[in-house]
Parts: structure tokens; C-alpha cells; sequence
């Protein structure tokens, strides 16, 4: 899982199935909020699933949307480890 901040200064998150960084081995929740240069914020990402994936900047949910197509492959299988236990 990684972080990023796109061209427009909204951050996003990221999970890849271990297979490439391209759109069909990875997935991506970005935000809306554009992030001012210079300026800390704390950053929070809660990634339960490929479609389950929330975003919080100073403590307040950055509603977004998704990118990419990968399925959970590694992450999948933890999660319902982790879950199941």
C-alpha cells in the first residue's frame, strides 16, 4: 500500500496485487481535496477491499474514486486471515 499526490494536489492511495504498478495490478482511491504545497497535514487510509477504501485528511473523510483493476490478490488473502482469526 503507498500514497500519492497527483498533478492537481489530490492525494491518493494505493494496494497492488504484487504483479505491476500499471491500472490491472493495482487499485486507487483519490481524493478531492487539493493539498496546498508546504503545509502538514495527517493522512489516514482505511483499505478493507477493492471497492472498500476511505481517505481522511485532518481528520475529515475525502470522499473520492476508484482507478485500476486489480481484485486484492495478496491483500485479499490477508485481510481474510485477519479477519477470520
Amino acid at each position: 500500500m503507498w500514497f500519492q499526490v497527483g498533478s492537481t494536489g489530490t492525494l491518493g492511495v494505493n494496494y497492488g496485487d504484487n504483479t505491476n504498478c500499471n491500472a490491472n495490478g493495482r487499485r486507487t482511491y483519490s481524493g478531492t481535496k487539493a493539498l496546498a504545497l508546504n503545509t502538514w497535514y495527517h493522512v489516514t487510509a482505511i483499505v478493507s477491499g477493492p471497492t472498500d477504501m476511505k481517505l481522511y485528511i485532518d481528520g475529515t473523510e475525502d470522499v473520492g474514486a476508484y482507478d485500476g483493476f486489480a481484485t486484492g490478490g495478496a491483500i485479499a488473502l490477508a485481510l481474510s486471515r485477519l479477519l477470520t482469526k
